[in-house]
């Protein structure tokens, strides 16, 4: 599994359905790798929306961190430091990523019981190609129509703002009290926006 091998599955795909061009829709890492297809294969894309996307460009990650790191208690920055793998780390930030802490919970019940999280083993295989990952330019010069959503509170919601300083033609759209999974804080409005988008989508 990497990035290329992705890329290049959802481009056997579209040779596979006989279309000439792609609307691509992705949340997270699903997000950057759609813009990583739109990188490859400009003119196959249709158009993109990006979910709580994570960012363009590896640079962006210490950024992120930090805003998922202020947002610990100090009884979590403490286990932090004492955190021995990436699992009890990811743990410990979970709830940094949801407008309630409460609503962490719904992220490993959304998972089918005696699953692991997927991000744990594929995060340990796409790893190595993320840490270099920088799709500015094909975001840049993109003609399709892009448009994000987030999750106002989001700790990457400033990855929206960088969308826009490469993309001025793309479109925000926020769902106020949610963070980097409006789908399981408010399921009902992320599914109507997206119904909407996917209805306007070329």
């Amino acid at each position: 599994m990497s990035v290329a091998g992705a890329i290049a599955d959802l481009e056997a795909l579209r040779i596979y359905l006989r279309l000439e061009k792609l609307s691509i829709a992705g949340h997270s890492w699903g997000g950057m790798l759609a813009m990583a297809y739109a990188q490859k294969y400009p003119d196959r894309v249709a158009s993109l929306l990006l979910l709580d996307t994570g960012p363009m460009d590896h640079s962006a990650y210490p950024t992120e961190e930090s805003a998922v790191r202020a947002r610990l208690t100090p009884a979590e920055q403490t286990a932090l430091q004492e955190a021995k793998n990436g699992g009890q780390i990811e743990a410990i930030e979970r709830d940094a990523f949801f407008a309630d802490a409460g609503n962490a919970k719904r992220l490993p019940e959304s998972i089918p019981a005696g699953e692991p999280l997927w991000y744990e083993p594929a995060g340990n295989l796409v790893g190595p190609d993320l840490s270099t990952f920088d799709v500015t330019q094909g975001m840049r010069t993109l003609r399709a129509p892009v448009t994000v959503v987030f999750g106002r509170l989001d700790p990457g919601f400033f990855i929206a703002g960088q969308i826009w300083e490469v993309q001025p033609n793309s479109r925000l759209i926020i769902i106020e009290h949610a963070g980097h999974y409006p789908s399981l804080e408010d399921a009902a409005k992320t599914a109507a926006i997206l119904k909407a988008r996917a209805a306007e989508m070329p």
